[in-house]
């Protein structure tokens, strides 16, 4: 957990870098998303892993990840004994006026699961399908929050709401929180 310190430091520094204030931040990962996505949004997954943690922060203005810079003890001794870079801040901004969809999402279940077969098993979402448009493309990240989906979902429909005329879905019809 964070001390309240460090937390209003962090909502300070984030204040002072991007110029959005906080609204809801949660611990998540970026899970199911090819490496090349990740590369062409200016991020990096760690050695060896397909997943990145860091913390998803709903602004005011805009919605963002930030990585922070940290690694384990064990994981530092193997990068100093290979000569490995150290790990690097990573951040991703993207604006209201850039998101298509934003919606909570179900891991489809295997195969042969039996929530496949029988529907009422599945649980509630646990993922957040985040779309949208940047560099002349099209992005699709899904994310995971540590705690789930609760106390994000009544935030959804502030960032689509004042977008959303253009485009069709249950999206258009939320209202805006502003």
């Amino acid at each position: 957990m964070i001390p309240k310190a460090s937390l209003k430091e962090f909502q300070h520094e984030f204040n002072q870098r991007t110029g959005d204030s906080i609204k809801k931040l949660v611990m998540a990962k970026i899970v199911e998303t090819p490496a090349y996505v990740i590369k062409e949004l200016g991020l990096e997954f760690p050695p060896g892993q397909n997943l990145l943690w860091g913390l998803l922060i709903f602004g005011q203005q805009d919605i963002h990840f930030f990585v922070h810079a940290t690694e384990s003890s064990l994981a530092t001794m193997f990068r100093n004994a290979t000569n490995g870079r150290p790990p690097q801040e990573q951040y991703l901004q993207i604006s209201r006026k850039a998101l298509c969809l934003l919606e909570p999402v179900q891991r489809e279940p295997a195969i042969l699961s039996p929530a496949r077969l029988l529907p009422f098993l599945r649980g509630k979402p646990r993922m957040l399908k985040l779309q949208f448009h940047q560099q002349e493309k099209n992005y699709t990240l899904i994310l995971e929050p540590v705690a789930g989906l609760e106390g994000i979902t009544t935030l959804l429909p502030h960032y689509l709401g004042e977008f959303s005329s253009d485009s069709s879905g249950s999206a258009a019809a939320a209202p805006n929180a502003d």
